[in-house]
C-alpha cells in the first residue's frame, strides 16, 4: 500500500451491513452519501474539508472536529494511525534507499590474499 496523493472534498464516518465502522474519502460529498446508502451504509458524521485535502491531512483536520456519534472520533484516529505508520514507513525506506552502496566487488588481490590464508 501506498500514500495517496488524491485530493478530497471531506469524510463520511459510517458503519457497513457487518456492523464495521469505516471512514469514506469523498471527492463529491453528496454522490458518495447516496452510494453509500444504496449499500446499506449507516451514516454517522461528514466533515466538509474547508478546501480540498489529501488523506492524511484530510483525517488530521476531521480529529479537531465535534462529531454527533459517539465513536467516529476514535475511527478518523484508528485511520490517522494507519496512515502514519504507512507515512513512517515510507520514510524509512527512503532513508534506506538514500544511504551509501557500499562495494562489495572482490579485486584479484583481495581474492588472492583470501585464498592464500585458507
Amino acid at each position: 500500500m501506498k500514500l495517496d496523493d488524491r485530493m478530497f472534498e471531506g469524510i463520511i464516518i459510517a458503519t457497513d451491513i457487518k456492523g464495521r465502522n469505516k471512514v469514506r474519502f469523498c471527492e463529491s460529498i453528496r454522490r458518495r452519501e447516496n452510494l453509500l446508502t444504496q449499500q446499506g451504509f449507516t451514516i454517522h458524521d461528514k466533515v466538509m474539508f474547508l478546501t480540498k485535502l489529501n488523506k492524511e491531512a484530510g483525517l488530521r483536520y476531521a480529529v479537531d472536529c465535534e462529531f454527533t456519534h459517539s465513536d467516529s472520533k476514535n475511527v478518523v484516529l484508528k485511520a490517522l494511525s494507519k496512515y502514519d505508520e504507512l507515512a513512517k514507513r515510507e520514510l524509512i525506506l527512503k532513508e534506506i534507499a538514500n544511504r551509501p552502496k557500499r562495494n562489495t566487488d572482490i579485486t584479484e588481490k583481495d581474492l588472492e590474499l583470501v585464498l592464500e590464508q585458507l
